[in-house]
């Protein structure tokens, strides 16, 4: 059974942003996006649980565009407003 609620939520949040928070000390940790399109506008991902945290280096500092469940289709949607 799969675990829901806010349990499971605040658990993955939690997930989540201790990810995020690695980019202090490793900007790059993500590899580049693997996307054709995501890489032409120099977007990284780092998969944390079954969510994918889209991110790009700007002047040196990483910066969160979106995450999004791994099933979703994003890529265009992200292109679009880029």
């Amino acid at each position: 059974m799969k675990s829901v609620g806010p349990r499971a939520a605040k658990g993955v949040t939690d997930a989540i942003l201790d990810a995020i928070d690695l980019f202090e000390n490793m900007p790059y940790l993500g590899p580049v996006h693997d996307d054709p399109l995501l890489q032409r506008f120099g977007f990284r991902k780092l998969l944390v649980k079954r969510y994918v945290c889209v991110y790009r280096i700007v002047e040196g500092v990483p910066t969160v565009y979106d995450v999004f469940y791994q099933s979703q289709d994003y890529a265009a949607r992200l292109a679009a407003e880029n």
